[in-house]
């Protein structure tokens, strides 16, 4: 990390060198950077465009490197665009909150604000995402994910993770705290988890495979697989689809016409 900030100013500006008329363009690049001393919580607020959160344990600092894309119809517009999209950041109580928005007025333009971001591992992460695939790592402190549109990606996961997503299919491996999952639409893959898993799906399949704690779900739509749990197997609503578990060391309990 050390070596990466060193080779980047800590604000830079960079235009595309080359913009295609009536395409989606990169137009700009953006690289900033946070100091995490005294900070507990990275917020990120984000319109449109993808989102990927790194943990780094050796890392004392935030850094945010930004992509703004949309449609442009030559160099001229590029500035026209670039004002209906903000990227701003602030610290405040041991929290830094950065937001990237996108103004109506240049939605004609799909307008995106695609964002990397590293961090120290040791904070808490809070993101509401409101489009744009997601996908966040290597974090110990607990996962707060509110996404609209878009896959989610979640990868080892020192503490607790609650998820609310309204669209879009979800992987999330090597969670050790407790998993607590809002779905509205979209499959549901969980691999590996060290607690208690809590699943509240209207919309998708469901695989969950090796938890160390027990499976609760409620689901509305669409098929139910469990394998490998220590703890107990609940399915408090069932709306049609097959339920199929294996390995389940404490009780089970879903409606009787879907036992084994």
């Amino acid at each position: 990390m050390a070596v990466r900030t060193a080779a980047l100013l800590s604000v830079s500006f960079l235009l595309a060198c080359v913009v295609s008329p009536g395409k989606s363009s990169v137009v700009e690049n953006r690289t900033f950077s946070i100091p995490a001393d005294g900070l507990t919580t990275l917020r990120i607020e984000a319109e449109a465009g993808w989102l990927e959160v790194v943990g780094d344990a050796d890392s004392n600092e935030i850094l945010v490197e930004a992509e703004f894309v949309g449609n442009t119809y030559g160099s001229e517009d590029v500035e026209q665009l670039l004002k209906g999209m903000k990227l701003t950041h602030k610290e405040n109580g041991g929290v830094a909150t950065i937001e990237a928005r996108t103004e109506s007025s240049s939605w004609n333009r799909n307008p995106r604000i695609n964002l990397t971001v590293y961090a120290p591992s040791s904070l808490e992460v809070d993101i509401n995402d409101s489009s744009g695939d997601l996908k966040v790592r290597n974090f110990d402190g607990a996962l707060l994910l509110d996404d609209s549109s878009g896959d989610i990606v979640v990868e080892s996961a020192g503490a607790s993770v609650q998820v609310n997503d309204s669209s879009g299919d979800m992987l999330l491996t090597g969670v050790t705290g407790t998993l607590d999952v809002e779905d509205s639409s979209g499959n549901i893959d969980i691999r590996g988890a060290g607690d208690d898993v809590d699943i509240d799906d209207s919309s998708g399949d469901i695989s969950v495979v090796d938890v160390r704690g027990s499976v609760r779900v409620a689901d509305s739509s669409g098929d139910i697989s469990v394998e490998d749990v220590s703890g107990d197997f609940e399915v408090t609503q069932d709306g049609g689809g097959r339920i199929n578990y294996a390995g389940v060391q404490g009780t089970v309990s879903i409606p009787e016409n879907k036992r084994k």
